[in-house]
């Protein structure tokens, strides 16, 4: 494994946004070559250890600072067509996971052994959370062999023991493949409606800033139902319901692709409105899209993009469709935050 001598007073100075051009091309350089760089691996696990150490950060809320990094890296054209910032971001997540995830562990076990000796673990269930930061994917396990993928801003909880209750609490998009258990159906508590399956792969997509939801089945059977009981159904693969002011507005075949390719980092449209191409164009890179004219609604649009910064997906967008674009970039506020980059969407004049 090869090492290089890392330069942590640049690292610093790149995070505080007090580099100039030369040492931000060492930073995103370092982190995106750096794959087999044990140097590297070591000053990122020290320092995410001497964060988590660090008492006095323990109580604050620390969404300010990070959105302040989130602003230095936001979005910038990469080195090898990769984002040096997601890259530099990918490094700390994974330390993150390495050091977290031990605890996590060991609080199982600690639980299930103060169970064994009390019975108070059947008693008292464990309340866990898997949580996905924005403009992240998070694979991940549950304890009675379910696997999925949360995606940007999402949140699933679920309580210890699980296998024998197995319920899910989503805020947000899940794609699940779904562990067979005829004895103990597993259910996705999402909004005002309920998902219960036996075994089989969908997409539950459930944001509490959109006024839908929409449930996209790829494998097997699920029940869909309203939690008031106004509207039951059973969806068979390749179907998709929208469900909206608590009825179901929409009830359609559809590829199920489209919908699931986000886990492997691919935005898909196939002829869809420009209204909701810009919804999820928000939701992808964490921006706000205005439609400056009505007539933009009528339009539909097709591609794929995988990982592609959002200048790419905004050119090609240009060059295929009568579109012009303007981008408002970040403004500090008050709290020492930034607001969200403004994409405004115009028809192109003659």
């Amino acid at each position: 494994m090869k090492e290089k001598n890392i330069d942590k007073e640049i690292i610093g100075k790149y995070l505080a946004g007090d580099c100039n051009a030369e040492e931000q091309y060492y930073v995103e350089k370092l982190f995106l070559d750096g794959e087999e760089n044990s140097g590297l691996k070591q000053y990122v696990s020290e320092d995410w250890n001497k964060y988590i150490k660090d008492d006095t950060s323990r109580g604050k809320n620390i969404d300010p600072i990070l959105d302040r990094i989130h602003h230095t890296i936001h979005l910038k054209d990469s080195l090898k067509k990769k984002n040096a910032g997601r890259k530099i971001y990918l490094w700390y997540s994974s330390v993150a996971a390495a050091v977290l995830l031990p605890l996590l562990v060991l609080s199982f076990y600690l639980v299930y052994q103060s169970g064994k000796n009390t019975g108070a673990a059947q008693e008292n269930p464990v309340l866990s959370q898997i949580h996905a930061p924005t403009m992240s994917r998070v694979q991940f396990s549950l304890p009675d062999g379910t696997t999925g993928w949360l995606n940007s801003n999402s949140t699933l909880e679920y309580s210890v023991p699980f296998s024998n209750n197995r319920e899910i609490k989503l805020t947000g998009e899940v794609y699940l493949d779904v562990a067979h258990d005829e004895s103990h159906p597993f259910s996705i508590d999402v909004k005002d409606a309920s998902v219960k399956v036996l075994g089989t792969r969908l997409n539950v997509n459930g944001y509490p800033d959109e006024n839908y939801l929409e449930v996209v089945l790829e494998e097997g059977k699920i029940e869909f139902t309203s939690k008031n009981g106004s509207e039951r159904t059973v969806m068979q693969p390749g179907e998709k319901i929208t469900y909206k002011n608590g009825e179901i507005e929409g009830y359609t075949k559809t590829d199920p692709e489209k919908y699931t390719s986000w886990k492997e980092g691919k935005l898909v449209f196939r002829g869809d409105p420009m209204e909701e191409v810009a919804r999820r164009i928000e939701r992808w890179y964490n921006v706000k899209v205005v439609l400056e004219d009505e007539v933009l609604k009528t339009y539909s649009f097709r591609a794929t993009f995988e990982d592609d910064p959002l200048s790419e997906l905004l050119r090609l967008l240009s060059m295929t469709s009568p579109i012009d674009y303007e981008i408002l970039e970040r403004k500090p506020q008050t709290d020492g935050s930034f607001n969200k980059t403004t994409i405004i969407l115009s028809k192109r004049k003659i």
